[in-house]
């Protein structure tokens, strides 16, 4: 029994280097890694853009023959990236979006809701070049306020009656070039938000009105150039709000500035 224990000992030690020797799998490395990354960036870059998620491709070969030998292959690494050279929203700059807002002021139409101290009020606005056109109700009375700065005229009239009034005009009380006066007051881009499906630039100037200092916010419609909200905080620190509505490009005419054939304008400025 010692006799067959030791032959087969003797056998095994005989036979592993054997295996070894000849390419067995006893110490077989591991095989090698392809790793593919693909990601697709969208076409769109806005300032709330997110990263695209990444996927990972993990690919892994086994070699046919396997040996003792079989020393790690490199590791190949692909990248694969997609993307456009088309920016909006974030990658406009200021002298941009003020050079669209001189041009979208010249022909427009658009309604206001102002609310301040808790009062709401609206009112209808047409501009065409240097005309403006008002329409409001205030006590039951509609006003309608029609304002020429090319001829420094401003009139102003009740509908339904037949007498109107030429009232002073002051240039830098008309609050016509909405696109000027921003302009002016060295405005900066603090931010971007999207109001109703519009992407905004978000504007912060100073405007001085009547001696004092008001910081003015704007929320630029970055598309036209065109402002659809304005917050302004009052010397007693109430915040008041401009809303811009109904929005209409290049549907204003002359002749929505005319004053109504019956309408006798009396110079109360005289």
């Amino acid at each position: 029994m010692k006799k067959a224990i030791l032959s087969v000992s003797i056998a095994i030690i005989l036979v592993v280097p054997l295996l070894a020797s000849c390419g067995g799998i006893v110490t077989t490395t591991p095989p090698p890694v392809t790793l593919t990354i693909t990601t697709t960036i969208p076409t769109t870059l806005t300032a709330t853009t997110t990263p695209p998620p990444v996927t990972l491709t993990i690919t892994t070969t086994i070699p046919t023959t396997l040996t003792a030998t079989t020393t790690p292959p490199p590791v190949t690494l692909t990248i694969t990236t997609t993307t456009t050279s088309t920016i909006t929203s974030a990658g406009e700059n200021l002298e941009t979006i003020l050079e669209r807002m001189q041009k979208s002021m010249a022909n427009v139409r658009f309604d206001v809701v102002a609310t301040e101290y808790g009062v709401e009020s609206t009112m209808q606005c047409w501009m065409m070049q240097d005309k403006l056109k008002i329409r409001m109700t205030a006590d039951g009375e509609t006003i309608v306020i029609v304002v020429d700065q090319d001829n420094a005229t401003a009139v102003m009239y009740f509908e339904g009656l037949s007498f109107g009034f030429k009232i002073p005009f002051d240039e830098q009380e008309v609050p016509l070039m909405i696109a000027d006066v921003i302009v002016n007051s060295n405005p900066l881009i603090i931010g971007y938000e999207t109001i109703d499906g519009m992407s905004c630039a978000v504007l912060e100037y100073t405007v001085t009105v009547y001696g004092a200092e008001t910081v003015t916010k704007s929320w630029i419609w970055v598309e036209y150039g065109f402002p659809v909200k304005e917050e302004t905080e009052t010397d007693d620190g109430q915040l008041s709000t401009v809303i811009y509505k109904n929005i209409s490009f290049g549907t204003v005419t002359d002749s929505d500035f005319d004053i109504p054939a019956n309408v006798v304008i009396v110079d109360s400025s005289a």
